[in-house]
């Protein structure tokens, strides 16, 4: 089975064309070759004047993009390929800006669970339609790494005490969350998935799509939330991520105590860059926060918990990774510092 499913109309006479993603024995995770095909793709729409707007749907039924393929990436440094881990971010995250600047609109049918690098693909385009099995979130700081794909700039849309907290803890939003905080314009049940695709092949114009999307847009049911909202607003402060420890120890919830808990599993290394990169985001375009994001991925390929990460978390799924160091308290300013400074020789995100 092809790794995507290239352009093709939604009916014979519309001008709204779509990629589909279908790569089912991998929850349709980005590799290189998937990445390459959907620029490839975009750019030849964005060309011709027979189509005037793009969906990017999967095939599979509750997942649209489970992430980035980390495998690959893990064998290329096992395999001291040290080529491959620049060219495949570099890709990635010129794909998240193509998407996000895009000249034609974007409709992302986000159908169920959207990790990492499937948020690339999703927040970026400029109409995310979810439904009732919608999970979104960037769950990088379980296999140390960092919250990539321009994650700075789509997160700034939360609270900054809820940015901290789904940034930090990698847990995923719900459909009630994603729509509250405009990470999704529209919500349309499954079942209205097929009527919402016959309507949308009928579209001859961007005003036609946005009435259309309006007309099949429902208020989702009212979810409980896992999160208490006191706690998280207490407890995640962007003074220190030591602080916010300290606070959650202290606090006498069960719900402080879950986090806590959650945190310690997660790589020091990694929970300290985040916390810099969210405090670093406030001020930068998406452009600057690719840029940014770009140097930190190469950084990371290097350090030894992104590796220990993906082995214990997708490789050997053994669920305990041996982070180096254990430690906040280890990982120093200096050290943090570093992970935002370019690698020498390595050209910028959008240099030729």
């Amino acid at each position: 089975m092809p790794l995507l499913k290239t352009l093709n109309q939604l009916s014979k006479t519309s001008p709204i064309s779509q990629i589909t993603l279908s790569r089912p024995s991998a929850y349709n995770a980005l590799n290189l070759d998937t990445i390459n095909k959907i620029i490839s793709e975009l750019e030849k729409a964005k060309n011709s004047p027979d189509i005037k707007a793009l969906l990017i749907r999967s095939s599979m039924d509750k997942v649209f993009c489970a992430g980035g393929d980390v495998k690959a990436a893990y064998y290329a440094k096992k395999e001291n390929d040290m080529a491959y881990p620049e060219i495949f971010f570099k890709a990635e995250y010129q794909l998240n800006y193509l998407i996000a600047t895009y000249p034609k609109p974007i409709i992302a049918l986000i159908n169920g669970l959207t990790l990492g690098g499937g948020m690339g693909l999703a927040m970026h385009a400029k109409y995310r339609v979810i439904n009732e099995y919608a999970q979104l979130g960037m769950p990088e700081t379980t296999i140390g790494f960092f919250t990539d794909v321009g994650a700075g700039y789509f997160y700034k849309n939360l609270p900054l005490s809820l940015n901290l907290y789904f940034s930090l803890t990698g847990n995923s939003l719900d459909c009630n969350q994603v729509l509250q905080y405009n990470l999704a314009t529209h919500f349309v049940p499954k079942e209205q998935e097929k009527a919402l695709l016959q309507d949308l092949s009928l579209c001859q114009t961007e005003n036609e799509i946005v009435a259309c999307l309006n007309k099949y847009h429902q208020t989702p049911p009212l979810m409980t939330s896992a999160i208490n909202r006191d706690v998280v607003d207490a407890c995640f402060k962007d003074d220190s991520i030591e602080a916010i420890f300290k606070r959650l120890k202290e606090h006498p919830s069960d719900f402080a105590q879950e986090c806590l808990n959650l945190l310690l599993k997660k790589s020091p290394t990694s929970l300290k860059v985040v916390f810099e990169l969210i405090k670093r985001s406030q001020k930068l375009s998406l452009k600057g926060i690719l840029e940014q994001d770009f140097i930190l991925s190469q950084n990371f390929m290097d350090n030894p918990d992104c590796m220990e990460g993906v082995r214990a978390q997708v490789i050997d799924k053994d669920k305990n990774p041996k982070w180096n160091p254990t430690k906040l308290s280890d990982v120093t300013d200096e050290t943090v510092s570093k992970f935002f400074i370019a690698k020498p020789g390595l050209k910028g995100l959008f240099d030729e």
